[in-house]
């Protein structure tokens, strides 16, 4: 695949310089952009990119060497296509860490949980059905928004203690340490 790739980065280089880098950033850009849909990896957008980068680099060293020419329109055109490559880069590395990377309030709420599965355990308080309950709960926060998963834990959470499963202490102490509230259950 590394082969297709500088290729296909070879190529956008040569149509460029064979137009003499008569570009400009919306041409380049879009040139860019259709060409890089062509790969479905970030991976393999971002190695497209890079070699790109590297070919119109060399161009334009290799310009620079035999050009004396102040206002020259091909070394505007190289600068062109390297501004809109660098950015192109960035761009796509910064929606690839967004992508990867998980909202704060999700991992708060999954280390809320380890640390409450952990005190309960330390306090011989709990059993199997609330840590399986508590750990899908922790599933869950990828996939609902903080106000729908709020609202589905303390559901949850209310249904053990009304099928005895665990104590209404364990359940204001859970409650409590995950969101703030405070749950009055009629008793």
């Amino acid at each position: 695949m590394k082969k297709i790739i500088k290729e296909r980065a070879e190529d956008l280089c040569v149509y460029w310089w064979t137009n003499h880098y008569d570009v400009t950033i919306s041409s380049c850009k879009s040139d860019v952009e259709t060409t890089i849909q062509e790969f479905y990896l970030t991976q393999e957008k971002l190695k497209f990119l890079q070699y790109l980068e590297s070919a119109v680099q060399e161009d334009k060293d290799h310009h620079l060497k035999t050009c004396d020419d102040r206002n020259c329109l091909i070394e505007k055109g190289l600068a062109i296509a390297l501004y809109v490559l660098e950015n192109e880069s960035k761009n796509l590395q910064v929606l690839t860490e967004e992508a990867n990377s998980i909202p704060s309030d999700i991992q708060e709420i999954k280390d809320k949980i380890d640390v409450i599965i952990e005190e309960l355990k330390k306090a011989n308080v709990g059993n199997e059905i609330l840590f399986d309950e508590l750990i899908e709960l922790k599933d869950l926060s990828k996939s609902l928004k903080k106000k729908n998963w709020t609202e589905v834990a303390k559901g949850k959470l209310i249904d053990l203690v009304l099928n005895k499963v665990i104590e209404k202490d364990t359940l204001d102490y859970i409650i409590k340490s995950l969101t703030g509230d405070s749950i009055n259950l009629l008793n």
